[in-house]
């Protein structure tokens, strides 16, 4: 539908008799269009099992939260890295020992989810 209505917008312009190098702008305005909307269209992808959901929405709850936690405790973004099985956190390091206390009182805490 949203490529129809963009193609019809850059057409729009366009009536009657009209000089090639315009129907050429107004052609390459919707063909380039067309592209972008292609691209940032929906696509479905395929089913994926439960566990493997679960899993994904779990590790991204658990990162958000601790996120969250070092936000509060103060700890600044860095370049030095915590991993924390998949996760990957960026924390100063000056604040490596206090992330890491900070980080594990969140698993701790959402230890039984």
């Amino acid at each position: 539908m949203r490529l129809r209505h963009a193609a019809s917008q850059a057409l729009a312009k366009v009536r009657g008799e009209v000089d090639e190098s315009v129907a050429m702008e107004a052609e390459a305005l919707t063909r380039s269009r067309t592209i972008v909307l292609q691209r940032k269209a929906f696509r479905k992808r395929p089913d994926e099992p439960l566990r493997t959901v679960i899993e994904w929405q779990r590790n991204g709850r658990l990162q958000n939260l601790i996120k969250q936690a070092l936000k509060q405790a103060g700890i600044l973004a860095g370049s030095d890295h915590i991993e924390v099985g998949t996760l990957r956190f960026g924390v100063d390091r000056r604040d490596l020992k206090r992330a890491c206390g900070v980080i594990q009182k969140v698993l701790k805490a959402n230890a039984d989810s």
